[in-house]
């Protein structure tokens, strides 16, 4: 725990502030490569999200099964200009059910042909996603670390 030594620094629950930092090992991430992922489905927003989406369910490609492989439900991260630009942006590749390609053990409100692919830190497009392999080694190579 991290605390601002101000007069005004109090533990505010629920809250979050400078004031009072919780540090968690997993702030601390191995993992420094970013991750191309492919949106391939969505999760309704609620509250200050109602009318965009929650969150998005993110594939990575299996080439030698030549499929979609769902690995993170990303809900964090977007700016409240990027939710409101989301459903518009996605719209053009809305099916009405998940595509036979992808494999996923969540269902999503919302499902997207496997097309756009964006950077999992920053929100940049690319033309090609990282594989599930890639994934593997990248945690390998955490793990090697940590050892």
């Amino acid at each position: 725990m991290c605390k601002s030594i101000a007069k005004n620094s109090v533990c505010q629950a629920g809250t979050r502030g400078w004031l009072w930092i919780k540090y968690k090992r997993d702030y601390e991430s191995e993992m420094t490569d970013t991750v191309d992922l492919v949106i391939v489905g969505a999760f309704h927003g609620r509250g200050k999200r109602a009318g965009t989406y929650g969150a998005l369910l993110l594939a990575a490609y299996d080439e030698e099964e030549d499929v979609f492989r769902t690995v993170a439900k990303c809900g964090t991260g977007f700016t409240d200009e990027d939710l409101a630009k989301l459903p518009k942006m996605m719209e053009k590749h809305q099916i009405p059910h998940r595509h036979p390609r992808v494999q996923s053990t969540l269902e999503a409100d919302v499902w997207f042909e496997p097309v756009v692919v964006i950077e999992t830190i920053g929100a940049c497009m690319h033309e090609d996603a990282t594989t599930v392999e890639e994934i593997t080694e990248m945690y390998r190579n955490q793990l090697k670390k940590l050892g």
